[in-house]
């Protein structure tokens, strides 16, 4: 699938795509708006050519970071709700 056309897609459907092997994480990550900005800034500050094994890299560390963030959030608000 061409770039342009993954961009037009949301989320979900994203996820299913890289999910069903359809599209590599490269791609699953260049499609996403926002994440895609983030990774490229993260390869030009680390001087890194962005590949699909860099992709998989980055992605792993994105989501244990968001994971962490959110566990951290979690902890700071229990029982305020």
């Amino acid at each position: 699938m061409e770039l342009k056309e993954l961009q037009n897609m949301n989320y979900d459907e994203l996820v299913q795509l890289h999910q069903s092997g359809e599209i590599d994480t490269l791609q699953f990550v260049m499609a996403n708006g926002e994440m895609a900005e983030m990774f490229e800034n993260s390869c030009t500050f680390y001087n890194l050519n962005p590949t699909e094994e860099i992709a998989r890299q980055w992605l792993d560390n994105h989501s244990n970071t968001l994971d962490s963030s959110l566990t951290d959030v979690l902890e700071l608000t229990e029982g305020e709700f």
